[in-house]
């Protein structure tokens, strides 16, 4: 078991067996771990009410460490500002969403960046123009 809050290992479960119905949306929860199962745009139709489904939990940092290690971006050129990012993956469409949602907070960032950059300048002004003033 895992405490994702202080982010170590509490004790080691090998396996955790229980059987229960829940609906699409309900809080699934044991006295070892408690989430939700949605459905979303990539639910197989096939799934019936007689279908099992596995979970693993991971470790966010082993998960992060293996998705670096997957990640690769590089200027396209040496005097260049574009960068291509490649991320190797199984499935076409978590690489996708991975990269989007990569290029999306990259691009958030950068616009924070922006933003604190030109409040610190317009700050710096107005402090400028106050002096002046009262002068």
């Amino acid at each position: 078991m895992y405490n994702y809050i202080d982010d170590q290992v509490v004790t080691y479960i090998p396996e955790i067996y229980f059987r229960q119905r829940y609906k699409f949306g309900d809080e699934v929860k044991t006295k070892y771990f408690n989430f939700r199962v949605d459905k979303d745009k990539n639910f197989s139709k096939d799934f019936t009410l007689n279908s099992n489904l596995f979970f693993v939990f991971n470790n966010i940092n082993d998960l992060t460490l293996n998705s670096q290690a997957m990640l690769k971006a590089e200027p396209i050129s040496q005097q260049s500002t574009v960068i291509l990012t490649t991320f190797k993956g199984s499935s076409r469409e978590k690489v996708t969403d991975f990269l989007n949602t990569l290029t999306s907070a990259y691009l958030e960032r950068n616009l924070d960046k922006k933003n604190k950059k030109a409040m610190s300048t317009v700050d710096f002004i107005d402090s400028q123009i106050s002096d002046v003033l009262t002068h």
